[in-house]
């Protein structure tokens, strides 16, 4: 009968969105933030100061909230390109913030912090020749997200910097204000929009994050369930 395997299908859906955030692994179903790809990268530049403010919706995640989920991170995702022998490592810091402004042109509120900094490492594969990889760090102990806001991206100027890996910028003119700032110490560590051009370019930053229920159990009506799967 459809009402009794759609209903089966919803329970079943309920109960895997309904484990707890620790216990899941992967990384994040959801991609946020930057979607374009890298066009290219400066070797060794994120060692020199770098911090990128990255917008992140959980609206961008379908069905999510519009079936009552919330978006938990899971992990944070960048690209760079390399052509090193051997591994390296990429040391941040991520922190995530909330957002203040206007809803056309937010900016970080680094007064309202939403997950604690925490250190995160990107590996960097060995290469024989020069090409880009994407990279995942883990986020723990996520809260529940139903609201936007951004990930600062510190990238940990103490690390050995790898002077022949470069973090992947996007050399595109064709892009949208207010949606990732950008503070260098070349540039006296003033944070501007990554849209502004000159030497400023945007950075691939994706937060990731997976679709969970927001309690362990909780009740579908038929007016839910004709919601879930149209």
């Amino acid at each position: 009968m459809p009402l009794a395997r759609h209903t089966l299908l919803l329970a079943a859906w309920f109960a895997l969105a309904a484990t707890e955030a620790a216990a899941q692994t992967g990384v994040g179903a959801c991609v946020m933030g930057e979607t374009r790809e890298t066009t290219f990268g400066q070797n060794g530049l994120y060692g020199t100061g770098v911090t990128i403010y990255q917008w992140f919706d959980p609206a961008t995640c379908g069905f999510c909230l519009v079936s009552g989920g919330v978006i938990q991170m899971r992990s944070i995702e960048i690209q760079a390109y390399t052509s090193r022998p051997a591994p390296a490592l990429i040391v941040a810091t991520a922190t995530f913030l909330g957002w203040k402004g206007s809803t056309s042109c937010p900016e970080p509120d680094e007064s309202v912090v939403t997950l604690a900094p925490q250190e995160v490492q990107f590996t960097v594969p060995a290469s024989a020749q020069q090409t880009h990889f994407t990279l995942e760090a883990p986020i723990l102990g996520s809260p529940a997200y139903t609201q936007p806001g951004f990930v600062r991206l510190e990238f940990m100027t103490t690390q050995t910097i790898a002077t022949d890996v470069a973090v992947g910028q996007i050399a595109a003119p064709n892009c949208t204000s207010c949606r990732q700032y950008v503070t260098m110490a070349l540039n006296g560590a003033v944070k501007v929009d990554a849209c502004s051009g000159g030497a400023i370019y945007p950075w691939v930053v994706r937060p990731r994050g997976d679709c969970v229920a927001p309690v362990e159990t909780r009740l579908a009506t038929w007016g839910r369930l004709k919601q879930f799967y149209h």
